[in-house]
């Protein structure tokens, strides 16, 4: 299975077709924005509430986003965001009065989960910029999740808590298993874009040696002119092995670079190699509806 490109109101999605659910992976190309100036760090869809984009045009995205896949009359206010720190804390959607928040207000957590119903009226988003955004469905159950999934929060277990939350939504019936769970991986940094430092690697070979089969040794010449060993690190199939370790069949994973694809991700790698002083966030959504 593959994800199809859509073009819709001016912006570009990834989305898998067979999913009845209003989904995609954004990329940050707006068809009318050529008054955009070309060197800003920002041009395009950048859905960063918490960059120093302005507030009202980071808004204007928003609302775009939510207009495009649940129509014109749509905005922000049916978009769930969090405060995302590279947790493993998964969130229900409506979030619940008591939810912990961070000093912005927004609720704490990396992960999201609602039920999708039969009128989806509402986005849970995901912003990443590098990292790996997941969007899950239960088409049985009518379970839709959606996780942000750097290498932090994989290792602390934020794949296996949505896993484990869509499980317990209909406990037995559920039959105690993911064996009904799809999951679509969205662009993210690419192996070989992603060099990391032997500390890195030796982080990941601790807590398991068979992660090692996500490495790929690399050189790279230090300050004094010496040759030291670094890595080229594949999160998106560390991703992917983390959720069929869970139990998830259906997967289907994006080959897009953020970092490679300049013009269609904002990547927060790109920004610290060039110096720059802030980056754009890229937007993953997934329906879901109010239920009474």
């Amino acid at each position: 299975m593959t994800l199809i490109k859509q073009q819709k109101n001016g912006l570009i999605y990834h989305h898998n077709p067979h999913w009845n659910i209003p989904h995609g992976f954004f990329t940050r190309k707006i068809s009318d924005n050529a008054s955009d100036n070309d060197e800003n760090i920002y041009k395009g869809l950048n859905c960063g509430i918490g960059s120093n984009d302005a507030p009202d045009r980071v808004q204007a995205n928003l609302n775009h986003v939510c207009q495009t896949l649940l129509g014109n009359d749509a905005n922000k206010s049916a978009l769930a965001l969090l405060h995302q720190y590279h947790s493993a804390r998964l969130i229900a959607v409506p979030f619940a009065a008591h939810a912990i928040r961070a000093k912005n207000g927004r609720v704490k957590g990396d992960a999201m989960i609602s039920m999708a119903g039969s009128d989806c009226k509402n986005l849970m988003g995901i912003m990443t910029a590098d990292c790996v955004p997941v969007l899950f469905y239960d088409k049985q159950t009518g379970i839709t999740a959606a996780a942000h999934a750097g290498w932090k929060g994989a290792l602390a277990g934020v794949l296996e808590s949505t896993i484990t939350a869509m499980r317990a939504m209909y406990g037995m019936r559920y039959r105690d298993n993911a064996q009904n769970i799809e999951a679509l991986i969205g662009p993210a940094i690419a192996q070989k874009s992603y060099q990391v430092g032997a500390e890195f690697y030796d982080n990941f070979i601790e807590r398991d040696s068979n992660y090692q089969q996500f490495f790929i040794p690399d050189s790279d010449i230090s300050d004094n002119g010496e040759k030291q060993t670094k890595y080229l690190f594949d999160l998106k199939n560390f991703v992917k092995h983390l959720l069929t370790q869970a139990g998830v069949h259906t997967i289907t994973v994006s080959p897009d670079d953020t970092v490679a694809q300049e013009d269609d991700y904002f990547s927060y790698r790109r920004s610290c190699l060039r110096g720059e002083a802030d980056y754009g966030r890229n937007i993953s959504v997934i329906g879901f509806q109010l239920l009474s």
